[in-house]
């Protein structure tokens, strides 16, 4: 009966769809997993970035930057040290491109 409620004029639409939102859902997935990675990863680095600048007595800046920032609707932000902000952004870029 509710066949084809949606796209009664073009099956292939919904199956399209389907294709689309099971992509869509694959590569949300996949963010999350790379962002839980990166976020452990940068948190050992400033850590013990800190402990190295403390030894020294020395302050170190950290800055936000969006994990996903091709995203219009979502921020994921990780907390970065300064030194280390060029390295990520560099690789975060070329990996964009």
């Amino acid at each position: 009966m509710f066949d084809n409620l949606f796209y009664p004029d073009n099956e292939k639409r919904a199956v399209r769809l389907t294709e689309l939102v099971a992509d869509n859902s694959t590569a949300v997935g996949s963010i999350s997993q790379q962002h839980a990675k990166y976020e452990i990863a940068i948190n050992n680095a400033n850590e013990a970035i800190r402990k190295a600048y403390k030894v020294v007595g020395t302050s170190i800046k950290f800055h936000d930057i969006d994990f996903v920032p091709e995203s219009k609707t979502h921020k994921i932000l990780i907390s970065v040290a300064d030194v280390i902000t060029p390295m990520l952004t560099y690789g975060l870029a070329n990996k964009a491109l």
